[in-house]
């Protein structure tokens, strides 16, 4: 026996019982509220029912055109890569401040900064890109892995969109930690040569030789589509972006019709209808004439009787009340689908938003910094670490033990500010040295050691382990012998003689 259920229409407050059969084909039927009366959640009578998610798909000329001619669409795609790589990063290496330094000009010299600028913005616009970096490592095909014991230096780093850097072999180990990810790619520079020829000008490189920078993605079955590569960051944000542009496009016409001109002309439908058109043409024109050189309107003041009140001009505004609002919550819109504030986006905080845009500002600081992890610290860490095998760099072939990359920080402080900030570490500092938890030797290297001033305290782990153990019999001995000379008596100069009597 199939269960019943009962359940109260809310629109007739009368009881309506269903049988576990009938709710399941309901179930099948369409998952979700209906009623019969409004006729909501009804096929052929909510027009809601009807809406459905679409995307379209775009080509390489199409995430061009977009790049290229919007400007909105330009800074969607630069911006978070030009804030993620505007301060750039420091390379850290225990005990060897020369070879930083030296590791940082030689990324300046291959224009590490402004390449990874670039591919974060061909990857958000196209999505994906790649670095193909010129590793000398004596091996005469590219497609052949890296030596990285053959490595004498890093020459150059040239960027490739995803329509020009095609995977062309996988990954195919299920139990490798490569599983999936393409393992060779044809490498095809567009516009330059017989591009259109299949083939013309390709090369096959290792992944290894390869910094890849990712579009959106989305899932293994979209990556198939998209040859291996993500969504561009103009999928999401197309149909934003067109009515936006839309919505001020029609400004622009508003404005080019804000005043228009109005004449009254006495007779003007007898005068078409009897095709006197000429007539009403010369008219228009004397009076467009007497307006363009003496700046008036010389019109029919009629003849005064009743009903000849003679002709009349006038201009009548356009309406535009509403028109900014709605023009404000357009550029809402479209920074969030953006995901910007609004004041990174268009430079200037809508009306009746917070002007200073603070917590704006803040939020776009994390998700900066949450990108340069997400993104950029891989391809990082791996050219820094080429870099340091190379024979004929500043590492001279040889990997330090301990190193690191850091991304400088994307907010910094007023000079009130920073000394405030400052007083306040001093402060902590000083506390933490009375209760002894930390030297004063710490803290001065720490603070004051390098290039900058630095928050970070970096603890002697040395120094402490040797406190720990206390003094070695060397220094007990030493110590031992200091003290037998304070106590010991003070002896006269050599030739003279003590006198007992001597006060």
């Amino acid at each position: 026996m199939a269960r019943r259920t009962t359940r109260r229409d809310a629109s007739t407050s009368k009881k309506t019982t269903t049988s576990r059969a009938d709710a399941s084909t309901s179930a099948a039927r369409a998952d979700g509220w209906e009623n019969v009366f409004t006729g909501h959640g009804i096929n052929g009578r909510d027009k809601t029912r009807g809406t459905q998610v679409s995307v379209l798909a775009l080509s390489w000329m199409d995430c061009e055109a977009l790049y290229r001619g919007d400007d909105m669409a330009a800074k969607i795609a630069e911006e978070p890569a030009r804030e993620a790589t505007r301060r750039w990063l420091d390379i850290q290496i225990s005990d060897d401040k020369e070879t930083e330094e030296a590791l940082e000009r030689e990324m300046r010299i291959i224009k590490a900064p402004g390449r990874f600028r670039e591919a974060m913005s061909k990857a958000r616009a196209y999505g994906g890109a790649g670095i193909v970096m010129g590793i000398d490592d004596g091996s005469p095909d590219p497609a052949l892995p890296v030596n990285e014991m053959s490595i004498r230096g890093i020459r150059f780093l040239t960027v490739f969109d995803s329509f020009e850097l095609s995977p062309r072999s996988w990954y195919g180990d299920a139990f490798s930690p490569k599983y999936g990810q393409p393992e060779t790619y044809w490498v095809q520079a567009q516009g330059y040569g017989a591009v259109n020829v299949p083939q013309a000008g390709t090369t096959i490189v290792h992944e290894s030789r390869i910094l890849r920078f990712e579009g959106i993605k989305v899932s293994r079955r979209q990556d198939g589509r998209n040859r291996g590569w993500g969504d561009s960051c103009f999928v999401r944000v197309l149909e934003v972006l067109s009515n936006f542009g839309l919505a001020w496009s029609g400004a622009g016409q508003l404005l080019a019709d804000f005043g228009q001109a109005v004449l009254q002309i006495r007779g003007l439908t007898e005068l078409i209808a009897s095709g006197r058109e000429d007539v009403v043409r010369k008219r228009l024109e004397a009076i467009e004439m007497g307006r363009s050189t003496v700046r008036a309107a010389v019109l029919d003041a009629g003849s005064g009787e009743a009903g000849d009140a003679g002709e009349t001009f006038e201009r009548k505004a356009t309406p535009m009340a509403g028109y900014p609002e709605m023009l404000d919550r357009f550029m809402v819109r479209l920074a969030a689908a953006a995901d910007m504030p609004v004041s990174r986006l268009f430079g200037v905080t809508p009306s009746g938003l917070n002007a200073g845009d603070k917590a704006g500002e803040t939020w776009w600081t994390e998700r900066i910094e949450g990108l340069q992890e997400e993104i950029l610290r891989e391809p990082a860490e791996r050219l820094t670490r080429l870099m340091m095998l190379a024979k004929e760099g500043a590492a001279k072939g040889k990997e330090p033990k301990a190193w690191s990359v850091a991304f400088r920080p994307l907010r910094q402080l007023d000079p009130l500010a920073e000394a405030q900030r400052r007083l306040a570490i001093a402060q902590s500092d000083a506390a933490y040295v009375n209760a002894g938890i930390v030297l004063p030797e710490e803290i001065a290297v720490s603070r004051f050691g390098g290039d900058a001033y630095s928050p970070e305290t970096t603890l002697d782990m040395e120094a402490r382990k040797k406190m720990a153990a206390g003094p070695s019999e060397a220094e007990k001995e030493a110590a031992a012998l200091l003290a037998a000379a304070k106590a010991a008596p003070t002896l006269p100069p050599s030739g003279k003689k003590s006198d007992p009597a001597a006060p």
